[in-house]
């Protein structure tokens, strides 16, 4: 087949050079950015071994600039996406959507400085980035860097007044910024799992009211005149009213977490004391076990008696357990292995061990182990459970 025949957007299993797109690649904006900004780097080495660095300054800019449009608009969907949890549909949300397809940079940076204010965290993050945007400002069509002139023939350099870029400069300049747009796209991320959790009112986030929480006294404590002086303080300080300062006390007390930090728990499970010391002596016996069973087997030749020993020792330990109480210990234990996991999640996880119906004999095994344990600990920590804590540390 003659080139000018061949199709380059088919598979072509002897192509020695072939990219995967699309749902093939899995390619979305953040991907494209990426390319666009290595394709930056690219262009610089180039130009860096040749005389005419002329030849590369339009490209490069040119890249560095839609590199820096797709950041802002990944930072403003994912903002968007903080609304569309709580629910809120405003006149800035859909104007910042019906014009999120323009390459106007500093049209995308008003709109994350308008609509970021849902979460002060996202501008905290954010902010960094404004002296640096303003490099690309003078270009809100997109277009100075893909032609010589505009559509209406307007010299783009001469009518901006510039004759001389310093690559150099611009570049690390460059650098600087995709460190804080990096930032703030991981901080949204974290920031979209958190308010999954559902814990937020409408002003509030699930971090303000961890803070009101620090704030408030203990719950023996309401009773007194002080408790209304520090209502008001607490309203004052947020810009809240008493109906909102009303509904994050109710999320407080009923709360694994928070409500450890007025006097209170809400314990998960109705897992006995019994068990909870029964679980600690299996986690023991078996690391006894296990050690001793190495200081005699160092050849490894008995492995399979060894497992099955294990497996009865494990077995008579808690043979009056039920899947109930194995459940609600592998949910602890996720939450407690996994950071981006949170005590809202307990419910989740506890009716996925339930659906999957797992071995027993595994289940036991899995969280048999020494570290298990203390990723169930610190599980325990995390969703404020301080009485079976307190026996397992005893």
């Amino acid at each position: 087949m003659s080139l000018k025949n061949e199709n380059p957007f088919i598979l072509n299993k002897n192509a020695k050079y072939t990219a995967c797109v699309g749902i093939n690649g899995g390619t979305d904006d953040k991907m494209i950015r990426k390319g666009y900004k290595q394709a930056v780097s690219l262009l610089m080495r180039e130009s860096m071994k040749m005389i005419d660095i002329d030849l590369y300054v339009y490209p490069l800019i040119y890249c560095a600039g839609h590199s820096i449009e797709l950041g802002l608009k990944i930072i403003i969907r994912d903002i968007i996406k903080i609304y569309n949890i709580k629910n809120i549909m405003n006149s800035d949300i859909e104007e910042t959507y019906r014009k999120i397809n323009t390459h106007n940079i500093l049209q995308l940076h008003n709109n994350i400085k308008k609509i970021g204010t849902i979460d002060s965290r996202i501008l905290k993050k954010y902010n960094g980035v404004e002296g640096y945007l303003k490099d690309y400002f003078k270009d809100p069509e997109g277009d100075a860097f893909k032609y010589e002139s505009s559509s209406a023939g307007i010299a783009h350099m001469q009518s901006k007044s510039i004759q001389h870029i310093n690559l150099g400069i611009l570049i690390k300049r460059f650098e600087v910024m995709n460190k804080y747009l990096d930032s703030t796209y991981h901080h949204l991320e974290e920031l979209k799992i958190e308010y999954e959790c559902q814990t937020f009112t409408k002003s509030l986030s699930r971090n303000n009211i961890h803070d009101i929480a620090k704030q408030l006294p203990k719950h023996s404590e309401w009773t007194l005149e002080s408790f209304k002086d520090m209502k008001n303080s607490i309203k004052e300080e947020y810009k809240i009213g008493t109906k909102e300062l009303s509904d994050a006390i109710n999320i407080i007390k009923s709360h694994y977490e928070f409500c450890n930090l007025i006097g209170l728990e809400e314990k998960y499970g109705n897992l006995s004391n019994h068990v909870i010391l029964e679980y600690k002596n299996l986690v023991t016996k078996i690391q006894e076990f296990d050690e001793s069973s190495m200081s005699r087997n160092k050849s490894y030749n008995n492995t399979f008696n060894i497992i099955n020993k294990r497996s009865e020792l494990s077995k008579k330990v808690t043979n009056t357990w039920d899947m109930h109480t194995i459940n609600v210990i592998l949910a602890l234990l996720d939450v407690g292995k996994f950071s981006y996991y949170y005590c809202e999640d307990l419910d989740k996880l506890y009716k996925y061990m339930n659906d999957s119906k797992y071995d027993r004999s595994w289940a036991i095994e899995k969280i048999g182990r020494p570290k298990s344990m203390e990723y169930v600990q610190n599980g325990m920590k995390k969703c404020g459970q301080i009485t079976y804590l307190k026996l397992l540390n005893s």
